[in-house]
């Protein structure tokens, strides 16, 4: 629940690819700091955040309206990435058909079982909480990925929906990834695309729960921003890099 508030609040549907993913990232280290935060203190729980971040969003949404009215009157930066034919959308729409189906058909299941007995445990618990009851290595492996699944877990109602089309969520994030890669490169590939939805390993993340793709993800963008960008970018992109 909280995630999707930052992500309101960061207006993750304006702008080019790179400045998406960029706000999807920050919404997700904002939520990991504040739980960290709400942990170590104990003065806050996943549920209790709400409130706390629908007025943390609605800052943020004023502050990125007037970043984006600024940025619009100061032109366009960066390379632009050239728009891709109707093939490439065509098979990522029927790349999200099939995720879509396969997490509708197939049981919820974790490719590593950790993942949703971490996720269940965080959602139960409300913090990120070492769990003296729970096997340790639950405690130690890993908390982030599962973090997100957990907040997803805990919206009334639709939560167990959103947690179970994990899949159609990161396909999403993962495309506009792509798009964020070949606008830092700035061209269009179709072959890039292909090869970057057909990867049986890339495929396997959308059908089981697993957090490989979710970590590689930014790290795959600041890598192309390495090669491509490092050595004339300003210091306002190393900072975003870092």
């Amino acid at each position: 629940m909280n995630l999707i508030i930052l992500l309101l609040g960061f207006r993750v549907w304006v702008g080019p690819p790179v400045e998406i993913v960029t706000r999807v990232f920050c919404a997700i280290s904002l939520l990991s700091l504040e739980m960290q935060l709400a942990t170590w203190t104990g003065l806050a729980t996943l549920r209790t955040l709400v409130p706390f971040n629908i007025v943390v969003a609605a800052v943020l949404y004023l502050r990125a309206r007037i970043a984006a009215a600024s940025a619009a009157a100061a032109g366009p930066k960066g390379p632009a990435l050239q728009e891709d034919g109707s093939a490439a959308r065509l098979a990522l729409a029927a790349l999200a058909l099939l995720v879509l189906l396969l997490n509708a058909a197939l049981p919820l299941e974790a490719a590593d079982p950790y993942h949703l007995i971490r996720a269940g445990r965080i959602e139960q618990l409300g913090t990120i909480a070492y769990d003296p009851s729970a096997d340790s290595k639950l405690n130690v492996l890993g908390w982030l990925y599962e973090l997100m699944l957990a907040d997803l877990w805990s919206i009334p109602g639709i939560g167990t929906f959103m947690v179970k089309f994990h899949g159609v969520w990161e396909l999403l994030l993962f495309a506009v990834t792509i798009a964020a890669v070949l606008q830092i490169v700035g061209v269009s590939s179709r072959l890039a695309w292909m090869l970057c939805c057909v990867v049986p390993v890339v495929f396997h993340q959308f059908v089981l729960v697993k957090n490989d793709l979710f970590g590689a993800m930014p790290a795959l963008l600041v890598l192309t921003w390495l090669v491509i960008r490092a050595r004339v970018a300003s210091p306002w992109e190393t900072a975003w890099a870092r």
